[in-house]
């Protein structure tokens, strides 16, 4: 449900949309979606089988947060909302909430009692990072996130467990440099 970002962009112009949809309007604007990692997921997975959760590095980097319904929820008041004639194309922010990797994990941690385990980093970045999104954009359209709490990792969680079988442990940890 959860899942923080790697920040590659994403753009749906609007004559594509308009083109795809058959909708009318000048500008249907830009949304800015951004895909997203798995990192959440991953330690859920790990911790439903009793792997240590695999915080490369400090785990000091921020990551964007946004749950699959908000996303679903931004793109439909992007399109409820266009751009009016000869008005500038508007740029989304499709986030709800920022977490560093290790305050993810220690998160996790604490639901599940599955400790952490800290990697070297494969990625070349820096140890830490100041991720600084807003989306108020969307919230003035309407949007009402749905945050990250313990009963959705829980419930999360218990969705992991029930498939844990179908893991395949030779994967974890992830061993890849880039």
């Amino acid at each position: 449900m959860f899942a923080s970002p790697t920040c590659t962009k994403v753009s749906f112009g609007a004559r594509k949309l308009k083109k795809r949809h058959s909708m009318s309007g000048s500008s249907i604007g830009s949304i800015m979606m951004v895909i997203m990692e798995q990192s959440s997921i991953v330690f859920l997975v790990q911790a439903a089988i009793g792997f240590p959760l695999t915080v490369h590095g400090t785990g000091g980097q921020t990551r964007a947060f946004i749950n699959i319904q908000d996303t679903v929820r931004c793109i439909e008041l992007a399109i409820m909302n266009p751009s009016q004639k000869g008005e500038r194309v508007r740029i989304f922010n499709q986030m709800t909430e920022t977490f560093r990797i290790i305050d993810l994990a220690e998160m996790i941690s604490g639901l599940t009692g599955v400790p952490i385990s800290h990697l070297p980093n494969p990625r070349k970045e820096a140890d830490t990072n100041d991720l600084c999104v807003e989306n108020r954009s969307l919230i003035g359209l309407g949007l009402a996130p749905i945050m990250l709490n313990s009963s959705l990792l829980g419930e999360i969680s218990e969705i992991a467990k029930k498939y844990a079988s179908n893991c395949d442990r030779s994967k974890i940890p992830c061993i890849s440099k880039w």
